[in-house]
């Protein structure tokens, strides 16, 4: 299922499976990030397998041509750049920071706790950040605000394909 469908499955989203589904996010997208990798991971982008009880059980991500690779990120990690087809490489931390932040927490994490409507969640979201997120990341996750991917924006623009951003505040101020 795609993420984007949790906000309007209230049979489904309850506050544990919110929990379990930071778990099974957070973890591997900052880790990815931390090598220089990051996926935009927005609600259509990103599916959850839900087990028959309704646990959060895998993530899979199908936009191979969001992924936006870092190559002195993964240098420093120990790893060659490789060759790139749809991916885009960019050598510019908040750029790639930017990709995930606004996709993952300002869209997907915000819109489920909005769901719930319960703004406790965000201690959750905030104690798995603190353990995975890298040090190089960890004030962007902190910050006062978060990007959003100002779209309409972006359409009316001379460019449409320029990301433009938009900052909202950060639940984890």
């Amino acid at each position: 299922m795609p993420l984007a469908l949790l906000p309007h499955r209230p049979d489904l989203l309850t506050p544990a499976c919110f929990t379990a589904l930071v778990e099974l996010m957070l973890p591997p997208l900052l880790g990815l990030l931390r090598l220089g990798v990051a996926l935009e991971a927005h609600g259509q982008n990103t599916l959850v397998e839900l087990d028959p009880a309704g646990r959060p059980v895998r993530l899979y991500y199908r936009d191979l041509g969001g992924i936006h690779v870092h190559p002195g990120r993964l240098a420093a990690a120990g790893h060659e750049m490789p060759p790139l087809t749809g991916a885009l490489p960019t050598g510019d931390d908040d750029a790639l920071r930017t990709k995930l932040l606004a996709s993952a927490f300002a869209t997907v994490l915000s819109s489920l706790v909005a769901a719930l409507g319960d703004e406790r969640l965000w201690d959750h979201v905030a104690a798995v950040a603190r353990r995975h997120a890298g040090p190089a990341d960890l004030a962007a996750v902190f910050a006062d605000t978060w990007p959003v991917k100002a779209t309409t924006a972006m359409r009316l623009a001379a460019d449409p394909l320029t990301d433009r951003w938009c900052p909202v505040p950060n639940p984890l101020r």
